[in-house]
């Protein structure tokens, strides 16, 4: 799904997975090296500069990329 927000206010993508349990490993290992973080700079002025706390003359690093894993147990699914 994709989705727009965050601090940087990019697009981002959301994957909901399903999974065994004994493929979870492997999952995480998957996106692992999928997912990987970097640095960006953001100029001076820009829309996230200028909402940020104070005011900013100067460029930033600010890290991004990288995933948010949630894990947890399904009770119940039905498929229709």
């Amino acid at each position: 799904m994709a989705s727009t927000g965050g601090f940087l206010r990019e697009g981002n993508t959301t994957l909901l997975i399903g999974t065994d349990k004994e493929h979870i490993e492997e999952l995480l290992d998957i996106i692992k090296s999928k997912c990987k973080s970097r640095e960006k700079t953001i100029a001076p002025m820009s829309p996230v500069a200028s909402s940020l706390e104070g005011y900013y003359s100067f460029p930033m690093q600010v890290q991004v990329g990288g995933a948010t894993v949630f894990i947890i147990d399904v009770e119940k699914y039905i498929k229709l």
